[in-house]
């Protein structure tokens, strides 16, 4: 009996042993494999003759130190379409050059299936050659993984994948002496089954008139770079702008846009002006004065439908530069529908103050001849107007702190900072003691 129960554990051990090992094995294995098919590919493959693309540092570090993500094991040699946009650069699609002396800083870098877009903040290097730079998830660059690139369009530069980057950077010629590099980003992974965003350019009267251009222009750039392969339609609109659907038939936008097949790359849309002739409330006091204050119950002085400035909604990957409405360049194959402003148009509710960006745009004989159009469907206003009234009740509406709520120890600091440090009142209103 003692020698059979011996037996048992010895097997019991032998078989840990054996799992133990088999368990390194595959780990091992599983590490190894994509480096291995990365150099075969590498060693196969007849490559464009840039700067080395080969993405793997000689002494390979521990996998522990710098796990791959399995969205993270592709390389790619090129850019696509590099060749279409060196022919486009030449032709200086999409260049705006303006803030001459600015410098150049890294906002975002976006990775694709086949390539990675890097954001800058800079809006004078259109064309300018540049090194893409990658990093691990240590911050030390890849051996032998550089790319010759070049900014297009405007402030974006396209590189190729390589497997385990976790940060990219830039490299500039500088005066003869190498390239100067720039502090290495994170890459943001933006390939999604399903997947729809918003996102916003806030605070431009901040920046001067001049400067204002620089702004939008980056807006426009990081919404179509971040908007690849994350969200199939995307439009460039402001606070005071409404699409408005016109056609009874058609019961949504997205309907709409579905009844286009895959060769569209943008949708556009007509604008019709409507004068806003007064400044939005700085300080929340009352559903009467919001209900009052909607742009779209206001105001009526509506100037006639003009393609002068029209928008676009666009599909992000079948466009390569995207001016503010509309794209300067689609990709080949790709073609451009226009909606009929009696189908759905865009209601832009443009100030008439003469001081700001786009002034003076009343005496423009595209908005000439006003009148009064009032809002195209009632219902759908009123509609509007509630949905916007609680959503604004919900973020401004709160009540007041008392301060007989507060606990303790915060009420200590309270006594000695002053009454103002929590914004509180008491809720007799008088005396200075809890």
């Amino acid at each position: 009996m003692i020698n059979q129960y011996r037996n048992i554990v010895k097997s019991l051990i032998l078989l840990s042993v054996i799992g133990f090992i088999c368990l390194n094995l595959y780990f091992y294995w599983k590490d190894t494999v994509p480096i291995v098919y990365a150099k075969l590919k590498d060693i196969n493959e007849t490559t464009r003759n840039l700067s080395p693309s080969t993405p793997y540092p000689k002494k390979r570090r521990k996998s522990m130190e710098c796990p791959s993500e399995l969205w993270n094991q592709v390389h790619t040699d090129i850019v696509p379409n590099e060749d279409l946009h060196l022919d486009w650069i030449q032709k200086n699609i999409s260049r705006r050059d303006n803030i001459m002396e600015s410098q150049i800083r890294l906002l975002t870098a976006f990775v694709y299936p086949d390539h990675i877009s890097i954001t800058t903040t800079s809006q004078r290097s259109f064309g300018q050659n540049v090194s893409c730079m990658y990093y691990d998830c240590l911050r030390e660059e890849i051996e032998n993984s550089r790319y010759e690139s070049v900014f297009f369009p405007m402030n974006v530069i396209r590189c190729p994948r390589r497997i385990g980057a976790k940060y990219v950077s830039i490299g500039l010629e500088e005066n003869g002496n190498g390239p100067k590099t720039q502090e290495p980003i994170p890459m943001i992974y933006r390939n999604f089954e399903i997947s729809s965003a918003t996102d916003k350019c806030e605070n431009l009267e901040k920046f001067l008139f001049d400067s204002l251009h620089f702004i939008y222009n980056s807006c426009s750039q990081e919404c179509h770079q971040r908007s690849k392969h994350h969200s199939k339609w995307v439009i460039n609109v402001d606070i005071d702008e409404r699409l408005v659907i016109l056609d009874p038939k058609i019961k949504s936008v997205l309907e709409l846009l579905n009844g286009y097949n895959d060769t569209v790359g943008e949708v556009g849309f007509a604008i019709r002006r409507i004068q806003k002739t007064g400044q939005l409330p700085e300080k929340y006091e009352s559903e009467e004065q919001i209900l009052s204050e909607m742009e779209f119950l206001k105001y009526n002085v509506s100037s006639p439908v003009t393609w002068g400035a029209y928008k676009t909604i666009y599909r992000p990957e079948k466009i390569a530069a995207m001016y503010y409405h509309w794209a300067y360049q689609r990709y080949p194959g790709t073609v451009a529908e226009y909606v009929k402003s009696d189908v759905a148009l865009i209601r832009h509710y443009r100030t008439t103050e003469s001081n700001i960006l786009g002034s003076g745009w009343l005496s423009d004989p595209n908005y000439a001849s006003f009148s009064i159009v009032p809002i195209e469907d009632p219902k759908f206003g009123e509609k509007l107007a509630k949905a916007v009234l609680e959503k604004i009740k919900y973020v401004y509406d709160q009540r007041d702190l008392n301060c007989e709520e507060i606990a303790e120890v915060p009420y200590q600091e309270y006594k000695e900072f002053g009454h103002d440090i929590f914004n509180c009142r008491f809720r007799n209103e008088t005396g200075d003691k809890r």
